[in-house]
This record gives C-alpha cells, sequence and structure tokens, in this order.
C-alpha cells in the first residue's frame, strides 16, 4: 500500500512538471503579513499593518511544484498584497512585479501605474519584496534592498518545530547606505548633539521546509535608537520594527498569461509584467523612498519644497477659515503671556510653552495673507498694531515675542520680523543724535529696536542676501555709534549664516567695518587742531568695536586693516593689539585652501618674531605676550618652534610670561588643542628633544616682589560632569598689572560631548589704566617712571554662536569712576535677556520593514544676566554681583510619515508621535569683593551655583493630538506638571562654590569677603 501511495505521487509530481504550463490555472502561494513599529521600552505601536501577501512565481523554463524561494535561475514574481491597520478591514491593495537574477536579488520592480500606490505603499511592498531576498547558497556579501546597500552576512541553523525537522537560516545587514535621501531635513544645531538614528540590529530569520524547500516564514527585526547625548540614556526614543511572513496554504489564479518567459531580456520581463499587471508600469528600484507630506503637516524650515496644488500660495485671497484661525492664533499668543514675563526667564515651564508655540507658527503657510494674518494676532507689526503706539509694548511680554518669531524662522514669521522692525526704525527718530531732545515714547522704542529687535535677529540660524540687504538698508540709517555697533555686529553674526551672499553686500560691509578699524594718524589731517582729535576712551571704544565686527565677520579682506593695528608703532593701547593678534587668525580660516596653509605658516612665524622680541613696555608685556602665544597655538605650531620661543623667553628673563606660556601649553595639551605625540615630546619624552632649557625649570619664575612684571592665573574646573559623556566647564583666565591692578579676564563655559565641542557663554573685560586706581602702583612710580592714562574698562558678551559689541562701561579718572559706583544698581538688575533655539534639527529615517520615520529635535536656551554693585567710599571696597541665568529645555518627536498623514486626531487610524524630553534651569553667581588700598591681594573672587538648579526629564502620555495648527481644536498648552499629559522624573541639585584657585581662596579668607550675595 505505501508502495503504491510513492508511486502515485511520484507521478503527480511528474504530471505537474510536464503539464503545468498548458494548464489555465496557476499555483500561487498565499502568505499572512504583519509589520509594526514600536517603541522598545514600552512596547508602544506607533503604527500597525496586517494582511495577506499572495505570491505567484514565473521563470523562463517550466516553475516547478511546490515551488522553493532558494531555486536557482531567473524568475519574476507576481506579488499581490491586501494591508491595512486591521487584519479584517484591509484599506490598501498593493501590486508589483519584481524581476530577480540568478542569485535571487531584485534588480528592479514594475510597479502598475493604475494602482496609483502613494510612496508609503510602495514601501510597504518593497519591504515584502525584501524578505524574498535571500542568497541561494547563503553567501555573504553586499545586497541591495529596502535597506539601502547592506552588506549581509548568513549563518543556518538546525531547527525543529512541531511538524518535524525545519531548515533554519539566519540573516544580518550591517553597514546599509540608503539609495536616496530624504529632502526635508536640516541640521541648525548650535550645541554638539547628535540626534541621527543609530541603527542597532537588522536580522531576518528564514524557517524553509528541508524537502520542498518552501518558504515557511520569515522574520526580520530592525531596532534604531534616536540619542541627542551619546550613550546617556537623556530624552532617547528607541524604535524597534517587526515582520512576519508565514505560509498559510496554496492556491489556484485563473490566468490567459502563459506560464513561462520566452527569455528573460528585460524587453520579455516588462513585457510579460505588463499582461500580469494589465497596466503600463513604472520601473523602480528596491530602495525605501522618502514620501512628503502635506505642508499644513510638514510644519517645515524648508518652504520652497512645497509647493503642490493642494498647498498652492495665495497670493491675494484670504484664508478660508480666517476667523477660526484667527481667534485660535490669537489665544495661543496670549496664553504665552505667563511664559514670556521677565521672572519667568530660563524657567523650564516656561520654555516648553515658548517650544510648543515655535513649532505651531512654522505650521503656518507662507503667503501675504497669513503674514497679515500672524501681525495681526501677535500684534507685532502693522496692520496689527498702529506704528505710533508700539512703544506701550516697551518692557511687556510683547517685546519678548521677537526671539519667538526668530526661533520660528520661517519665511512667514520672518517677514513680520521684517515688518516690526521697519515700524520701529521709522519711530525711532535716528536723525536725532541728543537723547535729551526724545521724548519718554520714541526713547522706549529705541530700546525695543536696540536692546530687543536688533540682537534677537542675530540668532536666526539661515537667510537668503535679500533678507540680508534688507536688514543692511535699516542698518545704514543708523548713524550714532553705540546704536550702529549694534545693527552691525546683528549683521556680523548673520553673515555666515546667510546663503548666496552678493560680493556687493560683503563689500558694504568691510566698508561699514572699516570706518571703526581707522587708525588715530589717518582720522584728520595733518594741520587739525588738536582738540578736534578723539580722545583715549572714544578711540579704544571705537578700536575695540571694530576688532569685535570683523573678528566675528572673518572675510579676509579686513586681515590688512587689523594687521595695521598689530604693526603700529603708535602709543596703542597693548588691551586693543593683544585683540587685534587674536583677531588675525580667525581672519585667515575662510580664505582658499591653496593660499590658506601658507598664511598660517607666515602669520606664525610674524607672531613668534614678535613674542621673542625684546620689549619695551614690560608693564605690557604679560597682555600682548599671551594674546601672541595663544594666537600661534591656534596656528598648527610644531614643538621644535614652541620650545625655541620658550627658550628665548626664558634667555630674556621674562619670567611672568614664561610662567603664562607653560600654562597655556599645559591647557592646550589637556584640551588636545595640540596632538598627544606633540604633547609628549614638549615633555622631552621623545627622540632627540632636549626640553625647555631654562623656561623648564620652574626656580626662576619665583622673582622679587620689586621686579614683579604682573601675574596670570588660569583656572578650570568643570560646572557637571555626566560619566565623561557629557561635560559643562568653565575656565578663568585673569591678567594682573605690576600693582596688582586688573588688566583683563576671561571666563567661560564650554559644552563637551561625544559629538564635538561648543563654547556656551563667554564674558571678557578689558582694562587700561586701572593702575592709576592702586595705592601700590601710586607707591611704586616713586621709585621708577610708569605710564599713565586715562583708564577705561569694556566688557564683551558672546553666547553660543552671537556675539555682542564690546560696551565701554567707564572712561576716565576717579571722579568718573566715583560717579559710576553712585550710579551703579545695588539690587540685581536685568541687563541682557535672551532665548534662542540651540537645537533644530529634522532628520528622516528609514526602516527596512517599509516604515519612514520622521524625527524632529527643537532645543531652546535661554540666557538673562543681571548685575549689581555695592560701593562704600569710606572704606575703599566695593562688592559686585554678576547673575546668570541659564535654562534650556529639548524635545524630541518621531511619527511615521505618509505622503497624505492623517492629522492626529482621536481615531483607530491615527499615527502616534513619540515625545521625549529633557530640560534644566541653574544660577550662577559671580561675585566679586575689592578693597582697593589692599590692591593686588585685595581683591576676592567667587563663583557659586545657587539651589535653585532643577532638572526635568519626560515622555508624553499617548495619545498625543494636537500637534498642528490645522484642525487644532484647544488653544491650550501641554502642560509638564499635569500628569495626564507628561511622566516627568525630577532631579534638584544642592548649591555648590566653585574652586577658583589657592591664592583666590587665601586672599578671600584675609580679606573676611562674603562669598555669598
Amino acid at each position: 500500500m505505501i508502495g503504491i501511495i510513492s508511486v502515485l505521487r511520484t507521478a503527480i509530481i511528474l504530471y505537474s512538471l510536464t503539464t503545468f504550463g498548458q494548464a489555465e490555472k496557476r499555483f500561487s502561494y498565499l502568505y499572512s503579513y504583519c509589520t509594526n513599529v514600536t517603541t522598545v521600552s514600552k512596547n508602544e505601536a506607533l503604527e500597525n499593518w496586517c494582511g495577506q501577501v499572495t505570491i505567484t512565481p514565473y521563470s523562463v523554463g517550466p516553475t516547478p511544484f511546490p515551488w522553493s524561494l532558494l531555486a536557482d535561475g531567473n524568475k519574476l514574481l507576481h506579488v499581490k498584497a491586501t494591508l491595512g491597520p486591521h487584519p479584517r478591514t484591509p484599506r490598501y491593495l498593493l501590486e508589483a512585479v519584481a524581476r530577480f537574477d540568478d542569485a535571487n536579488s531584485v534588480e528592479w520592480i514594475y510597479v502598475p501605474e493604475s494602482r496609483k500606490l502613494r510612496t508609503s505603499e510602495l514601501n510597504h511592498l518593497k519591504a515584502i519584496l525584501s524578505l524574498l531576498s535571500v542568497h541561494p547558497s547563503f553567501q555573504s556579501g553586499w545586497e541591495t534592498d529596502s535597506s539601502g546597500i547592506c552588506q549581509v552576512f548568513y549563518a543556518t541553523v538546525d531547527g525543529q518545530s512541531k511538524n518535524g525537522p525545519i531548515e533554519i537560516v539566519d540573516k544580518e545587514k550591517t553597514k546599509c547606505k540608503p539609495i536616496q535621501y530624504p529632502v526635508d531635513t536640516w541640521n541648525r544645531n548650535t550645541i554638539p548633539v547628535w540626534t541621527d538614528p543609530r541603527t542597532d540590529r537588522m536580522l531576518i530569520r528564514y524557517r524553509f521546509d528541508p524537502v520542498s524547500g518552501t518558504l515557511i516564514q520569515a522574520v526580520a527585526y530592525e531596532q534604531q535608537e534616536i540619542f541627542l547625548f551619546g550613550q546617556i540614556d537623556v530624552a532617547n526614543i528607541r524604535l524597534a520594527s517587526w515582520q512576519e511572513l508565514t505560509f498559510l496554504k496554496y492556491t489556484t489564479t485563473e490566468t490567459t498569461v502563459s506560464d513561462r518567459l520566452p527569455d528573460f531580456s528585460s524587453s520579455a520581463t516588462e513585457k510579460f509584467a505588463k499582461e500580469l499587471t494589465q497596466s503600463t508600469n513604472r520601473i523602480m528600484h528596491l530602495g525605501t523612498l522618502y514620501p512628503v507630506e502635506q505642508a499644513k503637516v510638514a510644519c517645515t524650515l524648508n518652504t520652497d519644497i512645497y509647493h503642490s496644488d493642494a498647498d498652492e500660495i495665495r497670493s491675494t485671497s484670504e484664508p478660508t477659515d480666517d476667523g477660526r484661525s484667527s481667534s485660535l492664533l490669537r489665544n495661543l499668543f496670549e496664553n504665552t503671556r505667563n511664559s514670556l514675563q521677565d521672572d519667568q526667564s530660563g524657567q523650564i515651564e516656561s520654555l516648553h510653552t515658548v517650544l510648543q508655540l515655535i513649532r505651531l507658527l512654522r505650521c503656518l503657510p507662507y503667503n501675504p495673507s497669513t503674514v497679515d494674518l500672524l501681525s495681526e494676532t501677535s500684534r507685532m507689526a502693522p496692520p496689527g498694531i498702529e506704528p505710533s503706539i508700539l512703544y506701550r509694548q516697551y518692557g511687556t511680554w510683547r517685546d519678548r515675542l521677537v526671539d519667538v518669531l526668530v526661533g520660528c524662522g520661517t519665511p512667514t514669521c520672518m517677514s513680520v520680523l521684517l515688518r516690526r522692525l521697519k515700524a520701529l526704525t521709522e519711530m525711532a527718530n535716528l536723525t536725532e543724535q541728543s537723547t535729551s531732545a526724545l521724548s519718554t515714547e520714541v526713547l522706549h522704542v529705541r530700546k525695543m529696536l536696540f536692546i530687543t529687535s536688533w540682537p534677537a535677529m542675530a540668532h536666526l540660524n539661515e537667510i537668503d542676501n535679500d533678507f540680508y540687504e534688507n536688514l543692511f538698508a535699516a542698518c545704514n540709517l543708523v548713524t550714532e555709534t553705540p546704536m550702529r555697533a549694534i545693527c552691525l555686529m546683528t549683521l556680523a553674526n548673520l553673515y555666515r549664516k546667510t546663503k548666496d551672499i552678493s560680493a556687493e553686500m560683503t563689500d558694504r560691509l568691510v566698508e561699514s567695518i572699516n570706518a571703526y578699524l581707522i587708525l588715530p594718524e589717518t582720522l584728520l589731517p595733518p594741520t587739525a587742531k588738536a582738540e578736534n582729535k578723539e580722545n583715549v576712551g572714544d578711540l579704544n571704544s571705537r578700536l575695540l568695536i571694530g576688532l569685535s565686527l570683523a573678528k566675528t565677520v572673518a572675510i579676509p579682506s579686513l586681515f590688512s586693516s587689523v594687521f595695521k593695528l598689530v604693526d603700529s608703532e603708535s602709543s596703542l593701547s597693548p588691551t586693543i593689539q593683544a585683540y587685534a593678534v587674536q583677531s588675525l587668525p580667525n581672519l585667515i580660516e575662510f580664505t582658499d585652501t591653496d593660499k590658506r596653509f601658507a598664511e598660517i605658516n607666515e602669520l606664525r612665524k610674524y607672531f613668534g618674531d614678535l613674542l621673542i622680541q625684546p620689549v619695551n613696555d614690560t608693564e605690557s608685556d604679560l597682555v600682548i605676550g599671551r594674546a601672541l602665544f595663544t594666537a600661534i597655538l591656534s596656528l598648527y605650531p610644531s614643538t621644535v618652534e614652541l620650545v625655541q620661543m620658550m627658550e628665548q623667553l626664558a634667555i630674556q628673563k621674562r619670567w611672568p610670561l614664561v610662567r603664562t606660556c607653560r600654562i597655556l601649553l599645559d591647557h592646550a595639551c589637556a584640551s588636545e588643542q595640540l596632538s598627544e605625540p606633540d604633547c609628549v615630546c614638549l615633555l622631552a619624552h621623545c627622540h632627540g628633544f632636549d626640553g625647555f632649557g631654562y623656561s623648564g625649570g620652574w626656580s626662576g619664575l619665583a622673582v622679587a616682589f620689586d621686579t614683579e612684571l604682573g601675574e596670570f592665573t588660569a583656572i578650570q574646573g568643570d560646572v557637571f560632569n555626566v560619566n565623561n559623556s557629557v561635560i559643562a566647564d568653565y575656565s578663568l583666565h585673569l591678567v594682573n598689572g605690576p600693582g596688582g591692578e586688573f588688566r583683563l579676564s576671561n571666563l567661560w563655559f564650554d559644552l563637551l560631548s561625544a559629538h564635538g565641542e561648543r563654547r556656551l557663554f563667554e564674558f571678557n573685560v578689558y582694562t587700561e589704566g586701572m593702575n592709576t586706581f592702586s595705592s601700590t602702583t601710586q607707591h611704586r612710580t616713586k621709585s621708577r617712571k610708569t605710564k599713565s592714562s586715562p583708564a577705561w574698562v569694556s566688557v564683551e558678551l558672546k553666547y553660543l554662536q552671537t556675539q555682542l559689541p564690546p560696551w565701554t562701561v567707564f572712561t576716565g579718572k576717579l571722579p568718573d569712576m566715583i560717579q559710576l559706583l553712585w550710579s551703579a544698581p545695588s539690587e540685581p538688575t536685568t541687563v541682557l535677556q535672551v532665548t534662542q533655539t540651540a537645537v533644530d534639527y529634522r532628520h528622516v529615517s528609514l526602516f527596512g520593514t517599509g516604515w519612514v520615520i520622521r524625527v524632529d529635535a527643537l532645543g531652546l536656551f535661554a540666557v538673562q544676566v543681571d548685575g549689581a554693585l555695592e560701593t562704600s567710599v569710606w572704606t575703599q571696597s566695593g562688592h559686585s554681583l554678576v547673575r546668570v541665568r541659564l535654562g534650556a529645555v529639548c524635545e524630541l518627536r518621531a511619527h511615521v510619515v505618509y505622503d497624505n498623514f492623517e492629522l492626529a486626531v482621536p481615531s483607530a487610524t491615527a499615527a502616534m508621535t513619540i515625545v521625549r524630553g529633557v530640560g534644566a534651569q541653574t544660577t550662577l553667581d559671580f561675585v566679586t569683593h575689592v578693597r582697593v588700598s589692599s590692591l593686588p591681594e585685595g581683591i576676592c573672587l567667587a563663583m557659586n551655583r545657587r539651589s535653585d538648579s532643577v532638572l526635568l526629564q519626560w515622555e508624553a502620555n499617548p495619545p498625543v493630538h494636537d500637534l498642528w495648527l490645522e484642525d487644532r481644536q484647544s488653544s491650550s498648552y501641554r502642560e509638564l506638571s499635569n500628569p495626564t499629559d507628561y511622566r516627568v522624573d525630577r532631579l534638584v541639585l544642592p548649591g555648590t562654590s566653585y574652586d577658583l584657585g589657592k591664592n583666590n581662596s587665601r586672599r578671600c579668607i584675609n580679606l573676611k569677603s562674603k562669598t555669598q550675595w
């Protein structure tokens, strides 16, 4: 009996092989199919599709039954799939014919035009076909599929199922490079974070019938992680995607198409595919495509790519829902009122609200009617408000909306900014030079223009030449030096952010900056009267502004103007010369590559010669020498050059400068500015190297008091350090003159991560002539001749990539100093308040399983600087405070991308959005106590972090709705304090004091200083 059954089975198989092509029915293979994308930690599904897949094979010769995916030879697979969010209610009918080569790789696919498949549907079809791409002999190598071009590895495993033995094949994909790249992306981060998804695993497990070779099951798994700071688990999003294809049964299909291909030429397969699909076909590769969303959902900065019929720009017509849109926007602005108050600056909750408003404003289309709508609802510019009453917004939350529109950064928001700038300029009466002749209203307008609007414009991340020309034209109306310096500095900050800036515009900017760099000798003809010449304070202020502008804009054609200030033999301030020295390396950074290296070598040699040249002005040796050596370190010096310079300084017995250079070298090695081999060599640990010679010993650096030529102090420490992966550190450089008088200081905070380093905040103070207030100096002038000049003090501030113009806070002599001290506020008073985007990033990531994920990262950084001063004329002492409030929030969002994205409204088919965020707020106090009669020992510095520091981490509770303006029902914002909206982890940090050196600690103890404010 068993023998008869075997014979019958053999006969059936032989019959199927010989008569299969003549039959009108074709055998197909029916599979169940599911695919999803979820979060790893909580298994929350962003999307889930299920359905059935039918595969019908065709080849040049007879197609055997049962057919095996591992069969050798070229073939076509006709694939049909019915997929949807629910297995019982499929929504999409997908179809394609795939052309496989003899290595079972898909060469291309034929997609019927009659189906009119959307990009997201095509991706799922390609993902199914990619599952069917497996090498017949499991040979590792490079393959192309829906993940891109990948390196693949195979491994076979013996397995068992409930029906008996089964053949298991594992496939791993690595080093995948996409075939195409998305269009709607950007990276405008100003701090070193990384939000590109990292693919951790891409695995596929196949199960085959060991006898027939039929594919029983294929399961694919892929995991991606989206993170901000490397391995630190802060606001990370971990996503996983699955595919599962499971064999159900054989089916038969009625068809009039031949059962075999005439040949496997391109023309033959194309014609055959047309017969199968009964439609003309598009020929496509297997790589995943990137859907383009609707503009109202994309909420993008790349507005130029959204010009479809559905989103056609309307030039004159009003929005159809103008009433509802107007009311919604007006309420959205009103609901940020509390978050924009001065006392809320840098608070996490307030920044989070502002961040949500910025996202929503980016959803507005760009057309004249929408610009009018935004102007009216925000009341930031006409026609929303009359220019004559704009002054009423001075000191109110409305004026802080400038930061919001700048953070928005779309053409719509920037158009409103330009309208406001124009209106304020018209009302500022800039032709009047005397402030005493101006009304209070005009003074308020000027403050709004030059304290808020112009500085905020510098935060724009990208603009075009037309926008830049509009700003330049507005700045050209300003003639008064302090105000013009502010608008020119904004133009300098924006220069490198401007796309396709014209050569003419560059020349006009250079001309404006050169006006600040003119040497004193060229200001007036030789016959001019002396009383008309520029006084020292005004000269120093003007040159410092010009140098700051030149250093910021970094246009090479300014090099000669700055170089004259270094090379000049005139009696320029040493502080000015030092600033010019440190500006020159910036001005060759953007020269042509073939010229740049020669200019670097030439400038380094010039600085080296200048450094070792014997000095006449020994009191300023430390100020200029430090600047020269710092600049040399940035110009790629060799160890031989460094050692030779140090030896020459030691021979000349310029010990304070030798000590300074040694400290700078140590810091350059610690910060990896110099390479590790160079640093090893500098420690005399390399062959044929003798070390620093006389400059290598520290005994010669301790010089007698009466020959002291100044002191340099360098202090470095960490504000916080998270596993050496994310570090915020501070550095303080102080230079004191021979009498202990303060010459200059540089304080900065850097953020370091695995993805780079960025200066968060920098505060510099430059002085000249402060020795006139030092009793020690007055004592020394009896025994030696010293230079005397009017004192002046200038401060400079930089945060992230934004430079503010230097500000001269004092110039004159003792009576002027006393007047300044009396007028200074004794309570903390705000001198700077800004909010800008620090993280602004969009990335579109693909899964080989067919899903495309859009990742948006948006973060805000807020700085508020307060100052206060308490003085006593009787004790000749003072107590000053610089308080810096810092706040930051960053939020990551991820959702599945569709061509025609369904807005996030409560429904079974709405895709979910994953939201993760992190925020921090802290306050740093810099307290200085000075007793003039005890200088140079009479100065104590303190840096403290107050006990109000908070760290938050949150994730949104699903479902997350109302992410876009379209179909938004509520004008309220999601609140971190609302447990129905977010799950929040909170950490409060205790206050602490930071080390500023042993000498400083000793001075504070001797002075019995109060280091807290």
